[in-house]
């Protein structure tokens, strides 16, 4: 879709790309997986068991924060 004119809204949309930053849902989630991997490589907790803490903790965040 673009203009009545005819013509496109590219510009606008590379402008909006080049300046936009991630969410901080992103930094949220990352920090989640950051602090929760390490206890799977150093052994002290299965895989399955860390990826049910971070699906959990990930499902809290989102769910405090109307995500």
């Amino acid at each position: 879709m673009g203009r009545k004119d005819g013509t496109s809204y590219i510009d606008e949309f590379i402008k909006l790309m080049d300046n936009a930053v991630p969410s901080s849902v992103y930094y949220e989630i990352q920090d989640i997986v950051l602090e929760e991997t390490g206890a799977c490589f150093s052994g002290d907790k299965t895989e399955q068991e860390v990826a049910h803490i971070i699906q959990s903790r990930v499902q809290l965040y989102l769910d405090e924060n109307g995500q």
